[in-house]
C-alpha cells in the first residue's frame, strides 16, 4: 500500500510541476533564458517544461538515495526540487526578493532537515496500522508535505500579474502577433507604464489605436504614447528598435510631435504616426489641437476610428 502512496504522490508532484511551468511560468522562464543566454537561444514552453520537470524528478530521486526516506516521510524528498524551482523563477530581471520569501524558505529548509532526521528515526519503529489505514495516512502526510511548500514557495517567488502581462505582450510582439496584445490581461486593472506602452505600441502598429485606445486603463500623459520615458522598461525588446519601427529616430526631438515629424512624412509610417499624434492629443484633452490635426490625416466622415469619431461628435455637440 505504501508503494501506491508513493506512486500517487510522485504523480501529483510531476503533474503539478509540469502544469505550473507550462501554463504559468513559461513566459518568466523565457525571460530568464534570454537573460542567461544573452538572447542567443530561446526558451520553448513545452520542451522547457518537460526537461525542467524531469530534472526536478531526478533531484527527488537523488534525495531519496541520500536520505533513505522510501516509506515514512517520503513527501519530504520533493522539498529540494520545490525550493530550487522557486529559486529558478527568482532569476528573472527586475526581481525584488520579498523578506517573507527568505523567512519562509529558511524556515521550511530547517523543518526539512529536522523532518529528515525525525522520519529516519521513525522508520525503525514498527506500526500496527492496517494496510488500508497505512495507505490513507501515508498519502495524506506525503501530499501535505508536498502541497504546503508548493503553495508557500511558488506563491511567494512568483512575479506579479503585471510582470506576466508585460512578458506575454513582448513575446507576442516578437512573434509578429501584436494584434493579440490588447487581450493580454484585459480583465484586470493592474498596470504600469511599461505595460501601457506595449499596449499602445501594439495597437498603433496593428491599426487598432483609434478604435481601442480607451478600452484599456490609461495611466500616462499624451507625451508618453511613445516608449521613451525613463520609467518604461522592456524585458525582451529594445526601445530604439521599437521607435525605429514607428519611423521615429530616438535621437531627434523632445516632444511627441517633434519625434513623429519625420514619421509623418514617410508613406510607410504616416498613418501609424498620425494615430499616435491624435491619440496623444485626446489623452491630454487637447480637443482644439486635435480638431486642427485630424483633417490632415483623415476624411471627416462615419469611417473615422471610434474614438476619433466620438471626439468629433463631442466637438459638434459643444458648438
Amino acid at each position: 500500500m505504501t508503494t501506491l502512496s508513493r506512486i500517487l504522490s510522485t504523480l501529483f508532484f510531476v503533474v503539478a510541476t509540469f502544469l505550473f511551468l507550462f501554463f504559468y511560468e513559461g513566459d518568466i522562464l523565457y525571460v530568464v533564458q534570454n537573460m542567461l543566454a544573452e538572447g542567443k537561444t530561446h526558451y520553448d514552453d513545452t520542451i522547457g517544461a518537460i526537461l525542467i520537470t524531469l530534472v526536478m524528478y531526478l533531484i527527488h530521486l537523488f534525495i531519496i538515495a541520500v536520505t533513505g526516506l522510501r516509506t515514512v516521510g517520503f513527501g519530504l524528498t520533493f522539498f529540494p526540487s520545490i525550493l530550487l524551482l522557486s529559486l529558478l523563477v527568482l532569476l528573472r530581471p527586475e526581481t525584488n526578493v520579498r523578506l517573507s520569501y527568505i523567512v519562509v524558505a529558511s524556515l521550511l529548509t530547517l523543518l526539512f532537515l529536522f523532518g529528515v532526521w525525525f522520519y529516519r528515526q521513525m522508520s525503525s519503529i514498527p506500526t500496527k496500522d492496517t494496510e488500508k489505514f497505512k495507505l490513507l495516512k501515508s498519502l495524506w502526510v506525503d501530499l501535505t508535505l508536498i502541497i504546503i511548500p508548493i503553495i508557500l514557495l511558488w506563491g511567494l517567488s512568483d512575479a506579479s500579474d503585471v510582470y506576466h502581462h508585460r512578458v506575454r505582450s513582448e513575446r507576442l510582439i516578437l512573434d509578429g502577433r501584436a494584434t493579440e496584445v490588447i487581450n493580454v490581461g484585459r480583465h484586470t486593472n493592474e498596470i504600469d507604464k511599461s505595460l501601457t506602452a506595449l499596449r499602445i505600441y501594439s495597437m498603433a502598429v496593428s491599426g487598432q489605436l483609434g478604435d481601442s485606445l480607451f478600452t484599456i486603463p490609461i495611466n500616462i500623459k499624451g507625451e508618453d504614447v511613445l516608449p521613451v520615458g525613463s520609467d518604461v522598461h522592456f524585458l525582451l525588446l529594445h526601445r530604439d528598435s521599437l521607435l525605429r519601427s514607428l519611423g521615429v529616430d530616438p535621437r531627434i526631438g523632445n516632444t511627441t510631435k517633434e519625434r513623429l515629424r519625420y514619421a509623418l512624412r514617410r508613406d510607410d509610417t504616416r498613418q501609424v504616426a498620425a494615430d499616435l499624434l491624435l491619440s496623444s492629443l485626446l489623452i491630454d484633452g487637447k480637443i482644439d489641437e486635435f480638431a486642427i490635426e485630424l483633417p490632415k490625416y483623415y476624411a471627416i466622415n462615419d469611417s473615422l476610428p471610434r474614438y476619433f469619431r466620438e471626439a468629433v461628435s463631442e466637438m459638434i455637440s459643444d458648438k
